[in-house]
């Protein structure tokens, strides 16, 4: 018996060596109590890697069951120029908001860990990144985390999915289009679905449209600031 435990200890060990195990990070780097705690909970639910982390939804599928928000925003920049900061911007600095902030970043490609105030890589599907979000100016903070499923260059679209644990299921998707005028039109549209019906009808697209307009007026700011 002492001989399958300690071969079955032994492959275990083999089997993780080289990943990034959510049980070794430095907690005392990520910034926000909510996400350490969702990080603890995914631990204590057998989410040992990052690669035990699943996305709800794949960028193939189209989620004719979920709920749907549709929002269109316009920065005044050639689809390029918007569509290169929008890859290529830290997402540290990307989501760093009064109503959203980075909280960590897993990269499944180059299995390494992103913290506040850590260099990054363009954005790239794998990617993990855990959010902190304030409502109702801080009273109430939720942690959420989404992985990139998609980032097509050649059509513009980048599209990440909630992962499996997150209060709401579903996927988000990123449509950049040149405008005639020169302008670059994005359409930003959420898939989510919840097991609460009211929170789908009411509760989630009225912060869900606050957040997302933060980021996009974010990244406006910084396309702006980069000329």
């Amino acid at each position: 018996m002492k001989t399958i435990t300690l071969t079955f200890l032994l492959l275990l060990n083999f089997t993780l060596y080289g990943q990034v195990l959510l049980g070794d990070l430095n907690f005392e780097k990520i910034p926000y109590k909510k996400v350490r705690k969702y990080i603890h909970h995914q631990i204590e639910n057998e989410i040992l890697t990052i690669y035990d982390l699943h996305p709800t939804l794949e960028s193939e599928i189209v989620p004719v069951e979920f709920s749907s928000q549709e929002i269109s925003y316009v920065i005044k920049k050639d689809l390029n120029t918007v569509w290169e900061s929008y890859i290529k911007t830290s997402p540290t600095e990307a989501w760093d908001g009064k109503r959203v902030s980075f909280g960590i970043l897993f990269s499944k490609p180059s299995e390494s860990v992103i913290y506040c105030g850590d260099e990054c890589e363009e954005i790239d599907t794998g990617q993990v990144i855990y959010l902190n979000l304030r409502i109702l100016r801080g009273i109430y903070n939720l942690a959420l985390a989404f992985e990139v499923i998609n980032v097509d260059t050649e059509n513009k679209i980048i599209e990440f999915s909630y992962i499996e644990g997150n209060k709401s299921e579903g996927k988000q998707r990123l449509q950049f289009q040149q405008k005639t005028d020169g302008k670059t039109e994005i359409i930003h549209t959420s898939y989510f679905k919840s097991d609460s019906k009211l929170r789908d009808k009411f509760v989630y697209p009225f912060f869900h449209k606050r957040a997302t307009n933060e980021f996009h007026r974010n990244m406006r700011r910084i396309i702006k600031k980069e000329g």
